[in-house]
């Protein structure tokens, strides 16, 4: 699945006048310019404690590209993707960010990796003007002034807090004890989420935190158990989800849970019998919990999905959403460069900010539930259908969860 390819030289633009012949799709509008491939940089977690989200965000990003190739590239020119292994940590993903510029500079970057990895790598997109799109759901994508050349494929956390806390309140729940990581996503759930359960009449009982690296979590599950809370909600990502659900089932606790959307990263069915839980929920985004049916027409379903579950061993290893931001990010890219009929980094931008008031095409995920960007946020804002919660256990053939009814 990892490509490394250093061969494509920096693009360079011929003179002349605009080609005559132009035509609808992604790539059928025909310039005199260079057709020399698009650089289009994936830096993911290959390997280290990232390594099952950014398989998948590498992947579907591949794949994207791969059939965006398909019907002509853009612009009159193919995508050259490469993937280039973070390693899950922020240092290296900094210095290979800047190797890669100095050697081949790209034309866009995806960052499909963690918060720290981002922190690292956005002052260097900001520097030298590249854009960068990202699946981070925060900090530092709300600040548009200092970093103008970010995009986010993941709705902003305020949006997730607010629709979290109000479908557990309506639930039922008057109190919550809380698990999160010591890591960007966690912080974010520790700083924000606390206040809004406090806006919402909502207890907060205990609050427990481990380390990515953490291998056992049944004290601070101890913890948050002997509190009695109504209802435990539990932030992981990655690996360290598997040994919580280990001890929850060592310790036999059988009171509400409900997962947040960043278990989505691991597949949680593939982990342990659930069933041996209390009632236990995922936080997921509205792509993973249509059912069959609805979503059947997306081109990510009827094209895409059977090649990440080939690639992926014979199944997927994340939820689909996971897949579908890093099979969005070069939609994005190539939809906007096409609509401005440019790769210039600030006709790209532009394009970009105006989807705020102008409908999307192509976009298999952000464009269906959510509000796109606008010059004053890169986050693309949620609307309550955005996000949905599916019982563990419902994946069915087409790789959605079956979205129900919160109940305690």
């Amino acid at each position: 699945m990892t490509e490394f390819n250093y061969s494509i030289g920096r693009r360079a633009f011929l003179s002349g006048t605009i080609a005559a012949s132009l035509s609808v799709g992604l790539g059928r509008i025909a310039f005199a310019q260079s057709d020399k491939p698009w650089r289009f940089l994936i830096m993911s977690p290959i390997t280290g404690v990232g390594a099952t989200y950014g398989g998948s965000f590498s992947l579907a990003a591949k794949t994207s590209i791969e059939l965006i190739n398909g019907k002509g590239g853009v612009l009159g020119r193919k995508i050259d993707p490469v993937i280039v292994d973070t390693g899950t940590d922020p240092a290296k993903a900094a210095v290979l960010l800047h190797d890669q510029i100095s050697s081949n500079r790209p034309d866009v970057v995806f960052q499909g990796g963690s918060t720290a990895e981002l922190l690292a790598m956005a002052p260097i997109s900001t520097r030298e003007k590249i854009l960068l799109l990202c699946p981070i759901d925060a900090e530092p994508i709300d600040d548009v002034a200092k970093f103008p050349y970010l995009f986010s494929v993941q709705n902003p956390f305020s949006d997730y807090a607010r629709i979290l806390v109000k479908d557990i309140k309506q639930a039922g729940a008057k109190s919550v004890g809380m698990l999160t990581a010591l890591d960007g996503t966690g912080e974010l759930n520790a700083k924000l989420l606390p206040p809004v359960l406090k806006d919402a009449g909502i207890q907060l009982l205990a609050s427990e935190r481990f380390k990515p690296t953490d291998l056992d979590m049944t004290s601070q599950l101890r913890q948050i158990e002997a509190a009695k809370p109504d209802v435990i909600y539990i932030e992981a990502t990655g690996a360290p989800i598997g040994y919580i659900l280990q001890g929850l089932l060592k310790l036999g606790i059988t009171r509400p849970i409900v997962f947040g959307k960043a278990a989505g990263t691991t597949n949680l069915e593939s982990l342990g019998d659930t069933s041996k839980l209390g009632p236990n929920f995922i936080f997921n985004h509205a792509i993973s919990h249509r059912g069959p049916g609805g979503r059947s027409e997306l081109e990510v379903v009827k094209s895409a999905l059977p090649i990440f579950k080939e690639k992926s061993g014979g199944k997927l290893a994340t939820a689909l959403f996971i897949y579908s931001w890093g099979y969005d990010a070069p939609l994005i890219w190539a939809a906007a460069v096409r609509d401005a009929k440019s790769g210039d980094l600030d006709k790209v931008v532009a394009q970009l900010e105006s989807w705020g008031t102008t409908p999307v095409k192509d976009v298999q995920f952000m464009y269906r539930d959510n509000y796109p960007y606008s010059p004053k946020s890169h986050l693309p804002a949620a609307n309550d259908s955005t996000f949905s919660f599916s019982s563990t256990g419902t994946l069915d053939d087409t790789a959605t969860r079956l979205g129900v009814p919160l109940k305690f």
